[in-house]
């Protein structure tokens, strides 16, 4: 998806950018731009806005790509890919991209190998337009996509975090289905949350201080947490389909009085869900957490 140079076989604003239209309708005055009234947001999108939406959505795409995606799920992707290089708006660029996956096919096999082809292609349109390169590594990416997905919400989580970083985490790793049922079903005699997480997910890099700091604060509650991806068979029979989850549980059994906050899902950071019994909180939303844990510790 790189174009040098608008083709002068396509008319289509996706083959031309902002620049080449006031290169041609202002000849030497392009240099005045700056001062001319910003123009009117059209649709479809022009050529630098509808690679950086691109390279946008793929880059994500990376990021929640699955650590072991079946069969099918990697033939879909590589579908995808090969759909989107089809496609893509720009004649030329959509050209240039298909030339590109044919000699480096997509590595659909992880969300490590997909993620690094991404970075990877990316780099090689950025070489052509004389462009900064990208660091291809999984730990500069992630925190690209973290930077990028931190509001001043976020940062406020983070920095509060660090400022609690010298009381100890309380919180228990559950490696086995038998641990986990154990707190879900049997109960401990105790109040317990259990937070569903994932190395991949950024927004558990945003609550996950938060949820340490609990553990501290509220010693009577036991507090949990579980690799999606290791207990893979565990979070299918939970019903966990998002992350970061949080499930509420008091002697075995789910709180239907903690309460649900249905603005936060109009903000599409949190999603409610009454599943088999059990009261579940998908987010990273801390005030919510915050106060979902207090409720409990308040029963």
């Amino acid at each position: 998806m790189v174009a040098t140079k608008s083709d002068p076989n396509c008319v289509e604003p996706a083959c031309a950018s902002k620049m080449d239209f006031f290169k041609s309708s202002m000849g030497k005055a392009v240099k005045k731009v700056s001062a001319q009234p910003k123009a009117v947001e059209d649709c479809p999108l022009d050529r630098e806005e509808l690679g950086k939406s691109t390279w946008g959505l793929l880059h994500s795409m990376g990021i929640y790509y699955p650590d072991k995606p079946s069969p099918e799920y990697q033939a879909k992707a590589r579908t995808f890919v090969e759909a989107l290089a089809l496609m893509y708006p720009c004649v030329h660029c959509a050209d240039d991209f298909q030339k590109e996956i044919a000699k480096s096919p997509p590595r659909v096999e992880s969300r490590t190998t997909f993620s690094m082809w991404l970075c990877e292609q990316h780099n090689i349109v950025n070489r052509k337009l004389h462009k900064p390169v990208f660091e291809c590594t999984m730990e500069k990416l992630e925190e690209s996509d973290l930077t990028m997905m931190l509001s001043r919400t976020g940062l406020r989580m983070l920095r509060g975090s660090r400022a609690m970083s010298s009381l100890r985490s309380r919180v228990k790793v559950i490696g086995s289905d038998e641990a986990y049922t154990q707190i879900a079903t049997e109960g401990t005699g105790r109040k317990a949350v259990v937070y569903f997480t994932a190395k991949w997910c950024p927004p558990c890099k945003m609550i996950g201080p938060i949820y340490d700091e609990l553990s501290s604060v509220y010693e009577d509650i036991d507090f949990a947490k579980l690799d999606v991806d290791e207990l893979n068979d565990t979070t299918s029979k939970a019903g966990v389909r998002s992350m970061p989850t949080f499930f509420y549980f008091k002697d075995g059994k789910f709180q239907q009085s903690l309460s649900v906050k249905l603005t936060a899902i109009l903000r599409g950071l949190l999603v409610f869900l009454l599943t088999d019994g059990v009261m579940q909180f998908s987010g990273a939303d801390e005030e919510l957490l915050r106060k979902n844990v207090k409720q409990l510790n308040d029963l």
